[in-house]
Order: C-alpha cells, then sequence, then structure tokens
C-alpha cells in the first residue's frame, strides 16, 4: 500500500477513536448525573445513531442541522460551519413541551448551563 495512503488511514482511525471515546465519555458524565450540560447535549445529539443531519449553505457560509425524533419526544441542534465549529441553537421537545432552548446570541445562554437530563436520547 502507497505509504501516504497508509498514514491516512492510520489518522483517521486515530480521529475515529478518539472521538468515539469523547462521546463515550459524555454520555457516561450523562448516564451518572441528574444534569448535563448545553454542550453535552448537542454532542450526544449530533452522534446519535439515529439523527438526521442536513446541511445547507446561505452566502458562503455552511449550516448543519441535526433531529432526533424518539416518540413524542424531538431534539435539534443547529451548528454553523461543515465541521460544527460553533453551536448556534439546541431545542429539546419532550411530551410536546421545549423543554430546553439554547440560542447563542441570547445573552442569558451559556453552553456550560446544567440542564435536567433528557432520559429518552439516551435509551433509557
Amino acid at each position: 500500500m502507497n505509504e501516504n495512503i497508509s498514514r491516512f488511514l492510520s489518522w483517521t482511525k486515530g480521529v475515529i477513536i478518539q472521538s468515539r471515546g469523547v462521546l463515550k465519555e459524555k454520555i457516561s458524565n450523562a448516564l451518572n448525573s441528574e444534569s448535563i450540560t448545553i454542550e453535552d447535549l448537542a454532542t450526544i445529539i449530533r452522534y446519535h445513531p439515529e439523527s438526521k443531519k442536513q446541511t445547507q449553505d446561505f452566502l458562503g457560509i455552511t449550516f448543519v442541522t441535526w433531529t432526533v425524533n424518539h416518540g413524542d419526544n424531538h431534539y435539534r441542534l443547529m451548528e454553523k460551519g461543515k465541521y460544527g465549529e460553533k453551536i448556534l441553537e439546541v431545542d429539546a421537545i419532550v411530551g410536546g413541551e421545549k423543554i430546553i432552548r439554547y440560542r447563542t446570541y441570547e445573552s442569558r445562554s451559556s453552553l456550560e448551563k446544567k440542564i435536567s437530563l433528557p432520559a429518552d436520547l439516551l435509551g433509557n
């Protein structure tokens, strides 16, 4: 095999292993707590096995929306950039009621804010 391809595949494998580790840590933290941060919830939505991705480009800027629908519960994450460089919005609607609404442009919003754990998202 070409040496450059071999290095690329090794690098890719490392990135995948590292990403799985980060996701595993965030889910583990969530399962062992009554609350999680908005940022952790965004990561879980992004990597959830049932998550659907939609990409849109406006004036050369890429926006990615991730959605997870689980019965009457709906989760949505919107990011700016092809690789999720900036979390813009996070929503959680549980039983028809919006329980989480994060907007990056609102001064009272913070990615580090702790929120009650939506148990169904983790498969509980």
